[in-house]
């Protein structure tokens, strides 16, 4: 399920950010640093709670969501993150958090 929330709070802190665009030009450069770092936090609070895991898995996923769909058809929302997925999410949250920093006077 955390892995959903990756998706939600991206798509929550994107269109919450163009709703209050009418509203002050200043609020969804904090609306976009908050969600930032709100991300690169649930990133690595799960890199620091599964780094045993990391360390002695034989498994090829870290975590995985299955979610039937369209059982009929056999259709299903399928989401699974291994130890290189992790890293790249760390590492895109953590680039996403600098670039809203550095184009804040923009």
């Amino acid at each position: 399920m955390i892995l959903t929330w990756f998706i939600i709070i991206l798509i929550t802190g994107g269109i919450l950010a163009k709703i209050a665009e009418y509203w002050n030009p200043w609020i969804p450069k904090w609306i976009a640093l908050i969600v930032s770092l709100i991300a690169l936090s649930v990133a690595a609070s799960l890199w620091i709670s599964n780094y045993a895991v990391l360390q002695t898995s034989h498994s090829a996923w870290l975590i995985t969501y299955i979610l039937p769909w369209i059982p009929q058809f056999g259709i299903s929302f399928h989401l699974a993150m291994d130890g290189l997925s992790l890293l790249m999410l760390m590492l895109t949250y953590f680039l996403g958090t600098l670039a809203v920093l550095t184009s804040w006077k923009e």
